[in-house]
């Protein structure tokens, strides 16, 4: 009886401590198949048939249909310049580049993945061919509830939040390319302990 019992808290231990890094592999940003570029990562095979089981495990997990290696790629974002996440009642702003596209979006998503609509209920999104540019071609992005001047995407709410942007028809999708690419920083313009 002693023997099974023994057994018993053993697998219990071990489902336990499997169960709970498995958990720790899929929720982490910078879990197996990703790619960090600066503050933004992806998941570059989250839509092949190459993806690792943990990348398979993330997509399951979220529900989402990935875009394909042909298709593009996404970015997600989760925490300011400071390191702190990022919360709907602060004011950021988006400045810099992206890599090279046909066609990229930026949107803020709440904690269920869902796109944060504006005040007006209106979903909203950036997108790269409507956007006011520096004469470098660089572009900065004001994102909060508060209206601000040149290019502004409006949120509401409270509670966390992440951006993503992602990269259409965009020759960085191949391994190979993603040596040197850069992404846009992002400024906390309130909110700052």
């Amino acid at each position: 009886m002693r023997k099974l019992a023994n057994i018993s808290i053993i697998l219990a231990i071990g489902l336990g401590v499997g169960g709970v890094s498995a958990w720790m592999a899929v929720e982490a940003d910078n879990s197996f198949g990703s790619v960090k570029i600066g503050q933004w990562t992806s998941w570059p095979l989250a839509g092949s048939t190459d993806a690792d089981p943990y990348t398979r495990a993330r997509v399951a997990k979220d529900g989402l249909v990935p875009l394909g290696a042909a298709e593009g790629l996404a970015f997600y974002l989760t925490t300011d310049q400071f390191g702190k996440p990022l919360d709907r009642e602060c004011q950021y702003e988006i400045i810099g580049a992206t890599p090279p596209a046909r066609l990229w979006t930026l949107s803020a998503q709440d904690q269920n993945k869902r796109t944060i609509e504006s005040e007006t209920g209106v979903e909203n999104t950036a997108f790269s061919q409507t956007l006011l540019r520096r004469q470098d071609g660089t572009f900065s992005i004001n994102i909060g509830s508060q209206p601000a001047p040149g290019n502004w995407l409006s949120i509401s709410g409270k509670g966390p939040m992440r951006f993503v942007i992602r990269l259409y028809d965009t020759p960085i999708t191949g391994s190979a390319a993603l040596a040197e690419p850069v992404m846009p920083k992002i400024i906390n313009r309130d909110c700052i302990e």
